[in-house]
């Protein structure tokens, strides 16, 4: 007979939703790749999976996160999403997504230090898993562009340019004969 678990299923997948999105966008991949390795190492195959169910147990205890000390504690803020006004922001293209391993710490990073831009003129980024979108200021657009485009990026030339506007198709334009 299978014991009943004594988690909140619902709260337990929130924290794994979030854990993930803290994986995706803040934590730094060299650091975690270097974890795996050593999971790997210690850890025999087959007990993988009961080993990270463990660890989330631990981290996750009696239904809520257990307590850590916030990254952005010692400052006590936390970091701030930009927002542009749409009528001031251009959609940039990026040829690098999350295959790649290219998340939005990377862009911002990727951005910082192969231009002169400052991180208050960067806006949303959406990464997906072959490219990203990346908010900027209008006024940026054509510099970061001529800047960016075939710079390196993870060990590949990456594509910068003006995102396309998707145009919806519309029943005339499905209707052919």
């Amino acid at each position: 007979m299978r014991s009943q678990t004594k988690f909140d299923e619902a709260a337990f997948g929130e924290f794994l939703a979030r854990s993930l999105k803290k994986v995706e966008t803040e934590v730094d991949i060299d650091e975690l790749t270097e974890l795996t390795k050593l999971y790997k190492k210690h850890v025999p195959f087959f007990r993988r999976s009961y080993m990270g169910a463990y660890l989330a147990k631990l981290a996750f205890s009696d239904g809520k996160v257990a307590e850590r000390p916030s990254r952005f504690s010692s400052t006590g803020e936390k970091p701030v999403r930009i927002e542009i006004p749409e009528e001031d922001s251009a959609q940039l293209f990026f040829g690098a997504g999350k295959i790649r391993r290219v998340f939005p710490r990377d862009i911002i990073e990727f951005i910082m230090t192969n231009t002169n831009t400052a991180r208050e003129r960067i806006g949303r980024i959406r990464t997906f898993p072959n490219y990203s979108f990346v908010q900027v200021y209008r006024s940026d657009a054509d510099d970061l562009i001529a800047m960016l485009n075939n710079k390196e990026c993870r060990g590949k030339a990456i594509t910068v340019s003006y995102s396309k506007k998707r145009i919806p198709e519309t029943e005339e334009a499905t209707e052919t004969t």
